[in-house]
């Protein structure tokens, strides 16, 4: 049976800053990370499955850049940021381990660099990961033949958003990751103007464009 470990919501409280805000309890919100979980939690409602796996499997790129910035070191950082806030969902009480690190990691590679869900690389436990829809009354989750593991879709996105989660509530103390992570891409309003921008595109007979 699996143990909902790892890393698991510590509250502290703080002031306001640029990565967050604080509730009416005081607890950290970590909203600029929260963009990207609500993201995927948007496009599992839509039924969009594949867009959600994408954003989920790139969730721990971005939080472990956050704490150990700098190039060349993905996968360091990405199996690092796994075994510590994932992994320890996806062991059984028996110590076995259904998707590690390096699996993960590798999975993120796969998908996110080929669209495919087969697993390349030496020291990988897994051959494939086979995700499925949502299947209704019962569970397909968490389901192994042989070298191949079965995921629930929904079940695993969540499961990332909730771990990301997690690791927020472990940062307020470590205010280089929150500079970081201050800085991550946020959309600006569609009217918003941009000083200084010249438009490129076609434009009416009132200079507005088509």
């Amino acid at each position: 049976m699996l143990q909902p470990r790892g890393c698991q919501p510590v509250w502290r409280w703080g002031v306001d800053s640029a990565l967050s805000v604080v509730d009416r309890r005081g607890h950290w919100t970590g909203r600029n990370v929260k963009r990207f979980t609500e993201s995927v939690r948007l496009a599992l409602s839509a039924r969009n499955w594949y867009a959600a796996l994408a954003v989920a499997l790139t969730l721990p790129d971005i939080c472990a850049a956050a704490e150990d910035p700098g190039t060349g070191k993905s996968r360091q950082r990405y199996t690092a940021w796994w075994g510590r806030c994932m992994e320890p969902r996806y062991t059984a009480s028996n110590g076995d381990i259904w998707l590690t690190a390096l699996d993960a990691y590798l999975l993120r590679c796969s998908y996110l660099h080929s669209g495919t869900d087969e697993l390349e690389g030496k020291g990988r436990v897994l051959e494939r990961v086979q995700f499925r829809e949502p299947y209704g009354n019962g569970s397909l989750h968490m389901q192994r033949v042989d070298n191949v593991l079965v995921l629930e879709v929904d079940r695993f996105c969540l499961e990332v958003c909730e771990g990301v989660e997690g690791w927020l509530n472990l940062i307020p103390n470590q205010p280089a990751v929150m500079a970081r992570l201050s800085g991550l891409l946020a959309l600006q309003g569609g009217r918003d103007s941009i000083p200084g921008a010249v438009r490129i595109g076609p434009m009416d007979e009132r200079g507005r464009p088509m």
